[in-house]
């Protein structure tokens, strides 16, 4: 018995070496290569804190390898999830990186303007007027990162919130309302800029509208319609 196990055990071994050899020959391990470029969608985008706008990258060249990896300079101003996702934490700008996962000298970075909530201080106003709003092509629905906002020169006179109404027939109209503010009855000439956490910018709007508070703008159910400046 004896004999047999100092005779079985080295030929185990022999034929386990005998398997490795053979797998190394069998089985090539194929070199990954990074793509020659990445690049982001946007060289910027504007958030406001608590909101957040997906990024998207696309890689060119030819490669094996797609795994990219994304990053954030500036985490205290704004964090990034694997998806692209930006999500702003606090004023300021913040650098988002994406990088190949092969080779992280291949990359590509945004810049993410982060901006407070706007808000006006109503009290510091004497007068109002109401504005039912809509933007042309913008599907209204309950967001809070969809928002326009009227100023007079560049002083902020009002943030819109969503209204929902409902008609004698049970139907439902949803607009932006935004109570602007002035210190004076009439005059203020009143201009538009709407902002879309998922566009991840601030877009100027064409029309304009004067002050009066002895008036009001637009209707729920016919609200005045707002169109991006070409």
């Amino acid at each position: 018995m004896l004999l047999k196990k100092y005779i079985v055990l080295p030929v185990v071994l022999m034929l386990l070496a005998a398997s490795f050899c053979s797998c190394d020959e069998i089985f090539e391990l194929e070199e990954t290569k990074a793509p020659s470029a990445v690049s982001i969608d946007r060289d910027e985008l504007v958030l406001m804190v608590g909101d957040t706008c997906r990024l998207a990258a696309e890689l060119t060249g030819s490669y094996t390898s797609p795994l990219i990896y994304w990053t954030s300079i500036d985490e205290d101003k704004a964090k990034v999830l694997s998806d692209g996702s930006v999500v702003a934490l606090s004023p300021g700008d913040a650098r988002i990186v994406v990088m190949s996962v092969s080779d992280t000298e291949v990359r590509d970075t945004a810049v993410a303007h982060i901006m407070d909530v706007p808000s006006v201080k109503e009290s510091d106003f004497r007068y109002d007027m109401p504005v039912y709003a809509a933007v042309d092509g913008v599907n209204i629905e309950k967001n809070a990162s969809r928002r326009i906002m009227a100023y007079c020169g560049n002083e902020l006179r009002g943030v819109s919130r969503i209204l929902t109404v409902t008609d004698g027939g049970g139907g439902k109209h949803s607009c932006f309302l935004i109570r602007a503010v002035s210190n004076t009855q009439a005059g203020d000439v009143l201009s538009f800029r709407y902002y879309d956490a998922l566009l991840g910018s601030i877009i100027e709007l064409k029309e304009t509208i004067s002050f009066n508070h002895e008036g009001f703008e637009g209707y729920p159910s016919q609200p005045v319609t707002f169109t991006f400046k070409p």
